[in-house]
This record gives structure tokens, sequence and C-alpha cells, in this order.
């Protein structure tokens, strides 16, 4: 299975790099995940929509060759990062003049960490608001959205995530059955 990563976050250790980073690991025999970063798409431009620039061509083509997306971001002010807007900016417009978008029906899951108070809600609200509005194919049975993450990091900077196990393992199984139906 091959699966998008939409991360939402630039920092190199993220808390939602080091998420993705464990399903990852987690999930190794079953799903192939290629990271795609915010900073590795242009600003979106009408001046430049038509034609695409390379980076955006290139990362439509492969939403479209996927078998789903899985994004995984933190909350910036109560909504999406604003890397990640730009990402659905790119993916709600036509791929060339009078067409369709690409994100229609493909399936869609969302996950985020914080060591805000509100686990991501906030920005997975808005983000399915969107997902909704480009008619993807969203799993909302589960999502992940941990609060606190901070209190679980080391000195390090790096997260155990051992007390959130069952969560993750219930999401990936039900992402992994989600993209088979």
């Amino acid at each position: 299975m091959k699966i998008i990563a939409l991360l939402g976050s630039l920092r190199k250790n993220s808390y939602n790099r080091q998420l993705l980073n464990e399903i990852i690991e987690l999930t190794k025999d079953e799903i192939e995940f290629e990271i795609i970063m915010p900073d590795s798409i242009p600003l979106f431009n009408e001046d430049i929509e038509f034609p695409a620039p390379d980076s955006v061509k290139d990362l439509r083509d492969k939403i479209k060759r996927a078998d789903g997306v899985w994004i995984f971001s933190p909350e910036y002010n109560h909504s999406l990062p604003g890397g990640l807007k730009n990402i659905f900016d790119w993916l709600s417009r036509p791929v060339e003049k009078n067409s369709g978008q690409v994100m229609r029906d493909v399936k869609v899951a969302i996950s985020g960490v914080t060591p805000g108070i509100s686990g991501t809600l906030n920005m997975q609200d808005d983000l399915m608001a969107f997902l909704c509005f480009v008619k993807a194919d969203l799993m909302t049975s589960t999502r992940i959205y941990f609060n606190d993450i901070d209190r679980w990091e080391d000195e390090n900077g790096n997260i155990d995530f051992t007390n959130f196990r069952d969560r993750i393992d219930k999401m990936i199984d039900e992402f992994i059955e989600f993209v088979k139906k």
C-alpha cells in the first residue's frame, strides 16, 4: 500500500514527524509512505497556476497514484499551519482549466499531536471542512489528536509513544481497512 504523508510542520524533529516516524516503523511491512513537506511547494499564485509548477504537478501525480493520504500536522493559532493550507490551496484547484481537482475520492486520514490543550482538534475540524468541500473520502471513525505531548518528551526532545500505542494501533488498523475498501 502506497500512502502520501503530508507533514504540516517544517521542524526537523517535530512532534508530528515523530508520530509519523512511529507509524512508519509500525507499518513498515504494510505501508510505503512518501513524505511531502510544505516547503517543497511554492506559494499558490494564480499567475503561475496554468501550467502549475513542476513540484505541484509532481504532488498531484503522486496523490493520483497513491492509495491514500495521511496528514500529520500541528495546530497553529487554532487552525492549519500556513504551509499545509498552501498545499491544499493548490490541491483544490483544477489540474487544467475547466477540469476537476485531484483530491476527489482520495482516501484521507488526519492525525496531529501538540503541546497545546486542544490536541489539534481545531486544525482537524478546519481540515475536515476543506476535505469535504473537495469531495475527498475522509476517514472520520478514528483520528489521533494528542494534547500535552511535551509531557512525554525526553531530554533530547524525543517522544515516547508507548502510552498511546492502543490508539495508534487502532488508527493504523482502521486506516488500512478504510483504504482497502
